[in-house]
């Protein structure tokens, strides 16, 4: 990790600087802050005068009541705090009971081809200008969706780098873009594996109703000789290490689109 935040760093100079502090979580609604800590991440923030982001998961009923006591407390503290949401219910829940909360698109729906085993990219590239596209671009893309983001009140798109985006295909975007980086996601689900391992034989490979976050200690990595990528499991959700040339794209696409870039922390074995 520390070699790919130097890549990074080296990449972009020192024209960028830290301003925003991310903390909730986009895949699971289990390691959400408590009220303590989102309190503490609160002050630090406003000690090192950053603005603060809250990332919102896709959300059950328990979720949403979970959500909405963290979701309060931000309210009172900073009303026009900046919130990712990842489905569409909690969109229309946060625009009824949270109306100034600045809204982000998260990236959990910004569908596209993320299927690491593709062999002989640069061929597939020119079979056909469909196919190309298919591997190139996602739901963000669409004007017609970046429109209509507009329209329900958003002012940001969250999203990471596809492992197959090349960069001179793509439209520069018409509304605020966020990239996150080391890693992108592959898949996620409400079953999560890690959270299996402790849960006896009737239960394992369920919902569990308890977690006790495994995942914050435990990643896996996951090995194959036909992936060219270097592939992470954490908690319920699969990741994607990008590669140097994959960093290089990042950071020409931050400056095409005068993108934010948000730096994804992992602990990996």
């Amino acid at each position: 990790m520390d070699k790919i935040y130097e890549d990074i760093r080296g990449l972009i100079g020192s024209s960028w600087e830290l301003s925003r502090i991310y903390t909730g979580d986009e895949f699971c609604a289990n390691r959400l802050p408590s009220l303590t800590e989102l309190n503490k991440v609160c002050e630090l923030a406003e000690d090192r005068n950053l603005e603060l982001t809250f990332l919102i998961p896709y959300l059950t009923d328990w979720g949403q009541e979970t959500c909405s006591r963290l979701l309060d407390a931000l309210y009172k503290k900073n009303p026009s705090t900046e919130v990712v949401v990842n489905d569409w219910g909690t969109l229309v829940y946060v625009q009824n009971k949270y109306p100034s909360f600045k809204l982000a698109l998260g990236r959990l729906l910004n569908k596209g081809f993320k299927d690491p085993r593709l062999q002989n990219v640069d061929d597939v590239f020119l079979l056909s200008e469909e196919l190309a596209e298919l591997l190139n671009t996602g739901t963000f893309d669409s004007v017609e969706l970046q429109n209509s983001a507009k329209v329900f009140g958003f002012s940001r798109m969250e999203r990471d780098l596809f492992p197959y985006e090349k960069h001179d295909q793509k439209a520069v975007s018409e509304i605020k873009i966020s990239y996150y980086f080391p890693f992108g996601y592959i898949t996620t689900g409400r079953v999560c594996l890690l959270s299996s391992l402790e849960a006896p034989k009737n239960r394992k490979f369920t919902i569990q109703d308890r977690c006790t976050q495994p995942c914050n200690k435990l990643h896996l990595r996951m090995k194959s000789k036909e992936i060219p990528f270097e592939i992470f499991q954490g908690g319920n959700t699969v990741f994607y290490l990008y590669t140097k040339p994959m960093l290089e794209l990042l950071v020409t696409r931050a400056e095409l689109d005068k993108a934010r870039l948000v730096y994804q922390g992992q602990a990996i074995p």
